[in-house]
């Protein structure tokens, strides 16, 4: 009876074409790690992890990317040119999977836990095996307050894997990059509950916004020296594609 009223909710909650969505997406979910040999399925609470960071307690449990919503998204977004895929926070690593099908020229999770990296390099290490593909990924072990941000990184994802306080630091290591190297970039948001942290900041912009599957992802790129995005008159930023 419990399963049934858990049902009934979920078919009030989304209707029947949402219900069935969301039936498909939780099957790919339990049946992904069952193909590749993989371990990225379930929750993960960090208080369970030895993490040695001061950042530990600023940090969101792990929760694995759904794999069907980011595909759906990394087809819909225009990338730069030559990109590479920077996932902060990466944990098991499963965004890291996905991006590997999706031509970035480089892959790279930074990861605060050990324990969740060594799960990743494995992970990783079965799935290209798996799908013979010769991706040129990796894992950092490191806070992402700390992370190096290389001259050639343009892609960063997060899904809300940490509070304001180390969102902010994240999104200044990215300007101090910026400042060193312009180049253009996305940062991709997934859950974005802090999303005034990066919008506070007028070098970037809401580029293309959706919700998939009850994921909702924004992208931001950032404002190019010549190009108006801005819309000054609200004091905020335009949104300049939504689909």
């Amino acid at each position: 009876m419990n399963i049934i009223r858990r049902a009934l909710r979920l078919l009030k909650k989304r209707g029947v074409a949402g219900t069935a969505d969301f039936i498909v997406t939780l099957s790919e979910e339990i049946f992904f790690d069952v193909r590749y040999g993989t371990d990225t399925f379930g929750n993960v609470k960090l208080n369970m992890l030895d993490i040695t960071s001061d950042n530990k307690a600023k940090g969101v449990d792990y929760e694995p990317t759904r794999i069907r919503p980011f595909k759906k998204m990394l087809r819909a977004v225009e990338f730069p040119q030559e990109p590479v895929f920077v996932d902060f926070g990466c944990g098991k690593g499963r965004a890291l999977l996905a991006a590997c099908d999706h031509g970035f020229r480089r892959i790279v999770g930074v990861e605060f836990s050990a324990e969740l990296c060594d799960i990743a390099k494995k992970n990783l290490a079965l799935y290209t095996h798996k799908r013979r593909i010769t991706a040129d990924a990796s894992i950092v072990h490191s806070d992402v307050v700390d992370y190096a941000i290389q001259d050639d990184e343009n892609v960063f994802y997060m899904f809300n894997p940490f509070n304001e306080e180390v969102l902010d630091q994240v999104v200044r290591n990215i300007c101090e990059s910026l400042n060193r190297n312009f180049r253009e970039v996305r940062i991709i948001y997934h859950n974005p509950l802090s999303r005034h942290v990066i919008e506070r900041r007028e070098l970037f912009t809401v580029c293309w916004e959706h919700t998939f599957s009850g994921h909702h992802f924004l992208v931001y790129r950032n404002v190019l020296p010549g190009r108006e995005d801005s819309d000054r008159s609200g004091g905020g930023l335009s949104l300049l594609r939504k689909s």
